[in-house]
């Protein structure tokens, strides 16, 4: 009696604390976001980008994304998100499609998992592990299939939960960042 007692107790702990039975994500604040914003943003390769929030298009919120400087030319492609400002797909040049499931993890504080699938229908599932320190994530990922993490990635939030500035070390052991440069409110 006694040990039911305490797996009772044990088991009301846990559904009342829901930070404990699933994590939480810092997505965009899709909901806040003014319709018609522009993030003008800059990598280390050259490319620019020049994102124009949308709003609520269906059951997704988008952006539409000009992007210049790639070596295979400036195209124009969309975000979108889900209600809880998760990426969910990139449709991006010409047929040049992903899309993650249930969202991309890269924002989601502690563990998660997620499908990647590209216009190909080549399907990658990757583990995330997230931390957050005042206005600064660090992932780490790998391949489901893998035993060793790739190279730690960090975020700085902005406004909205705008990914203002992100860092990483490729597998090759060269730097790549991207940083937001303006941001102009409608």
């Amino acid at each position: 009696m006694n040990k039911f007692i305490t797996a009772l107790c044990l088991g009301a702990a846990f559904l009342l604390n829901p930070i404990s039975s699933q994590a939480q994500t810092i997505g965009l604040k899709v909901n806040e976001i003014p319709k018609g914003l522009v993030i003008h943003s800059v990598s280390s390769n050259g490319e620019k980008l020049v994102a124009t929030y949308l709003g609520q298009k269906g059951r997704t919120y988008d952006f539409s994304v000009q992007v210049s400087g790639r070596k295979s030319g400036n195209f124009t492609a969309r975000e979108k998100y889900d209600a809880q400002g998760r990426m969910v797909r990139w449709i991006g040049n010409g047929s040049y499609n992903e899309k993650w499931i249930p969202h991309y993890c890269e924002f989601t504080l502690g563990s998660c998992v997620h499908k990647h699938r590209d216009q190909y229908s080549r399907g990658r599932t990757w583990v995330y592990q997230i931390e957050r320190k005042g206005d600064m994530l660090t992932s780490l990922r790998r391949l489901k299939s893998e035993s060793k993490w790739r190279a730690p990635k960090t975020v700085t939030l902005g406004p909205y939960n705008i990914r203002m500035k992100q860092e990483i070390t490729r597998t090759d052991g060269t730097k790549w960042w991207r940083k937001v440069t303006k941001i102009v409110e409608p």
